[in-house]
């Protein structure tokens, strides 16, 4: 089964850089070992825009994160602002294949559509108010596999429709946990580290960075109400899979 397709794939042009980006009980901003509970692909109603939709198992604990992987025609690239000859990859599919290359351990993004499986699980439904029975497209390749996250513990600015219908900040915080970085299970790498065949560095640095730090996005806004959307469900770059290793290839994970 195919979602989505890329064209002209190039692990070294999908490799994200190390940077320290900025009611129930939130985590602390901080570096977790985490098992993937349910990972599996959404279409907009709105468009053929795809996202992956992960939960994951943090002990007790679970966090939700969606990530928009291809723009409104189902496309995973974009062409460059300075020049519109070249194109770049997406930054939530940079993501998505980031976290899909580091827990299978050298899959892509696009490899892994063929292990998409019907599974029926629980989802809020916001009509009726509730979480039913929901039928998605899991993937089955990242389904209880481990990986390391940098979570941020954040405050930002609560949404709600304005009269255009579209959704904009107003002068209202709530804060949530999102995840900032992937990293390698056992290693603790990255995908750029992997791939360079260095050591784990950029794991301490992003920790001393954030650790039980607040992630503050949170801004004042003149003449806007109160009410805004609903906090819950899934919110939602960094790098994109490279090539799996050769056959007889040191292995890059170890």
């Amino acid at each position: 089964m195919s979602f989505f397709q890329v064209e002209g794939y190039d692990a070294a042009q999908a490799t994200e850089e190390d940077r320290t980006g900025g009611g129930r009980k939130l985590l602390e901003s901080g570096i977790y070992d985490a098992v993937i509970k349910h990972a599996y692909f959404q279409k907009s109603s709105k468009s053929d825009a795809l996202s992956l939709n992960l939960e994951f198992a943090i002990g007790e604990h679970k966090l939700r994160e969606q990530i928009w992987f291809t723009n409104g025609k189902g496309g995973v690239k974009y062409p460059d602002k300075k020049d519109n000859n070249v194109m770049k990859f997406l930054p939530g599919f940079i993501t998505a294949d980031t976290l899909t290359w580091l827990a299978t351990e050298g899959k892509t993004l696009e490899q892994v559509q063929k292990s998409v499986q019907k599974k029926t699980i629980n989802l809020y439904n916001f009509q009726e108010r509730k979480e039913l029975p929901t039928d998605v497209d899991m993937v089955m390749d990242l389904v209880g596999k481990p990986i390391k996250l940098g979570v941020l513990h954040s405050k930002v600015n609560k949404q709600q429709k304005n009269d255009s219908n579209q959704y904009e900040d107003i002068n209202e915080a709530r804060e949530l946990n999102q995840v900032d970085k992937y990293f390698h299970a056992k290693t603790g790498k990255s995908r750029s580290e992997i791939q360079a065949k260095g050591e784990a560095k950029f794991i301490k640095t992003w920790e001393a960075q954030w650790a039980g730090k607040l992630n503050d996005r949170f801004k004042a806004v003149a003449g806007t109400g109160n009410a805004g959307m609903p906090t819950g469900g899934f919110a939602g770059a960094a790098e994109p899979a490279g090539t799996t290793a050769d056959d007889g290839a040191a292995n890059p994970f170890m």
